[in-house]
């Protein structure tokens, strides 16, 4: 075990983001889970995954999985429940499961130690797919507590459990279990031969023990012969006693064979000729010839068209291809000139907006040098001759139309003044309403017009006598 801990940030930040939601003790799941998975990181990886119950209910649980036993064929999913660690009751152990997902159809778990014949596993339920190790089994007596004191070792020793039960098993289909089960049974172990075994691995002495005779009590098959003990074994061969049947001779193989014709043995060797091989119903007759070319025929008419299917089809994906290839295209182009013209407008507001910029500026400078000019005018002015008047007569009209515009002004005034009373009369005292009455407004605005009257007809004459005296 390694105090470092392997596992990635981003596998322990996904684990707190599943974990807090959905269990009654996540601190202490989270222990426990970080804890397997740091010590079987290349056997178990993490997921969320729906379980659903044999009553129908419906949940999503954090579940490991992974591939045990021999040649990782066994898939398991270990499901740990909502109520895991919240208490020291047993209802809340894992559960461990086969993946059927994974696994194939009419498996069998086989234990490779104990040959094909021992294929039922005590520790897995049938259909359910359920395992059932000792730790987590209900009629055991051993409390998980007790044997695993430490927090966050308790679903590590479950695991640790799982893989040393099931390392030696494997997955496997009833089809090569029937495939195994025809096969011939292992050879025995030295030193249990029994005297009815009659193989040349039992005559053959080993060769780290001496030699000894053979036994007398030994019954040997008809096919070897009688056996002579007095002959001497060797010690790398059987005895000389046994006697072997006749081989028939191997016929003479050619160098190359240029069609499906048959080697004919060499009768010769021989006694009895050997059946010629039929490959593919072509007899060696004298129709042989006709049948061979309506066969490369077919074949050749076969190839034909699977060639000129082959080619159909390469043609029908080639065109989809380049249909494919040439509407990206045109996308492409229309996005193309759509970008185009945009910067082109662009463009053309950038020169229009710089041309009535420069026109502005032009404007500026000019209206700059005309302010310039005049500054320069005015600074040799003196200042008394500005504001002194020409003659009489100018004079007399500037103070008779700023007195016109005094009494607008004071018109206006009193108007203004009479409305904001009259509105809020109500908030003004009783000495106020008495002394600004409406026939003293009157009496101020008619006196007010009356003599603006007369200013007015008085700049009126002074006009038209300037304009008769020019």
């Amino acid at each position: 075990m390694t105090d470092q801990l392997q596992v990635p940030y981003q596998v322990l930040d996904w684990l707190v983001k599943v974990i807090h939601p959905i269990y009654e003790s996540p601190k202490s799941v989270f222990n426990d889970v970080v804890y397997a998975l740091n010590q079987y990181q290349y056997i178990l990886r993490p997921k969320t995954k729906v379980y659903t119950d044999v009553n129908g209910v419906s949940q999503l649980l954090l579940c490991l999985y992974g591939k045990i036993g021999v040649d990782n064929s066994i898939p398991i999913i270990l499901w740990i429940p909502v109520n895991y660690l919240s208490n020291n009751g047993r209802d809340n152990d894992p559960w461990i499961v086969l993946d059927f997902d994974i696994l194939p159809e009419n498996y069998e778990i086989v234990n490779e130690h104990h040959g094909a014949e021992a294929i039922s596993n005590k520790y897995v339920k049938g259909e359910s797919g359920i395992i059932n190790i000792p730790s987590l089994s209900h009629n055991s007596s051993v409390d998980i507590a007790t044997t695993s004191p430490l927090p966050g070792t308790r679903l590590c020793n479950i695991i640790s459990e799982l893989l040393y039960i099931f390392k030696d098993s494997r997955a496997i289909t009833n089809d090569m279990l029937s495939s195994i089960s025809k096969k011939t049974p292992p050879l025995p172990i030295k030193g249990t031969a029994t005297s009815n075994d009659t193989s040349t691995r039992n005559i053959m002495p080993s060769l780290n023990k001496p030699t000894l005779p053979p036994k007398q009590s030994l019954d040997h098959d008809k096919s070897y012969g009688p056996t002579t003990h007095t002959d001497d074994f060797n010690e790398y061969s059987p005895p000389a006693a046994v006697k072997v049947a006749p081989v028939p001779a191997i016929p003479q193989r050619p160098d190359k064979l240029t069609n499906f014709q048959s080697v004919k043995p060499n009768k010769e060797e021989t006694q009895q000729p050997i059946q010629e091989i039929d490959y593919v119903g072509i007899n060696t007759t004298d129709n042989d010839s006709s049948e061979k070319e309506h066969l490369l025929n077919t074949l050749q008419r076969i190839i034909n068209n699977l060639g000129s299917n082959d080619k159909i089809r390469q043609e029908t994906a080639l065109n989809d291809k380049i249909a494919q290839v040439n509407s990206v295209i045109k996308g492409f182009e229309k996005v193309y000139d759509f970008q185009n013209s945009t910067l082109k407008k662009f463009n053309e507001n950038i020169r229009s907006s710089n041309i009535e910029l420069k026109q502005k500026m032009n404007l500026f400078h000019e209206r700059q040098k005309i302010l310039q000019q005049t500054c320069a005018r005015v600074s040799q002015t003196p200042v008394k001759d500005l504001i002194e008047e020409n003659d009489e007569h100018d004079s007399k009209m500037i103070h008779l139309v700023a007195k016109d515009r005094a009494l607008e002004d004071a018109i206006y005034m009193l108007f203004k003044l009479f409305n904001a009373l009259c509105e809020d009369g109500q908030h003004q005292s009783e000495d106020i309403n008495d002394n600004i009455s409406l026939e003293s407004y009157l009496k101020k605005t008619r006196k007010l017009a009356r003599e603006q009257f007369m200013v007015r007809y008085e700049i009126y004459s002074q006009n038209i006598n300037n304009t008769d005296n020019s």
